[in-house]
């Protein structure tokens, strides 16, 4: 995977472009999409490599990573491998919402 490759050894340059949480939010919006759950986790593990506890980590309106694969149908083995980082599927964002709340709601 290129992503992971370039992560791994152009560090300075793809933290320019992007921010690590930014890369990881990108790749969670893509999962399904072009780029496939299994180069996803591969990125997803490479960047909690680098950068151990990214997972756990919130973007500006308090959603955790986990949101985004809900905005692009994300897969359960991408879900799975994030909550295994220790991305949390019940805390609560901004507007005292969590993940698992809102999957459960999309599912009705």
């Amino acid at each position: 995977n290129i992503i992971s490759h370039l992560l791994r050894h152009r560090t300075k340059a793809m933290t320019a472009i992007l921010s690590p949480q930014d890369w990881l939010i990108c790749c969670c919006s893509c999962a399904n999409g072009r780029y496939g759950t299994e180069n996803v986790i591969k990125v997803l593990n490479t960047l909690e490599e680098l950068y151990p506890g990214i997972s756990k980590s919130m973007d500006k309106l308090g959603n955790t990573p986990l949101w985004y694969c809900l905005y692009s149908s994300g897969s359960e083995e991408l879900e799975e491998a994030l909550i295994k980082h220790g991305c949390d599927p019940d805390a609560r964002n901004h507007l005292n919402l969590s993940y698992n709340l809102c999957k459960e709601f999309r599912n009705l």
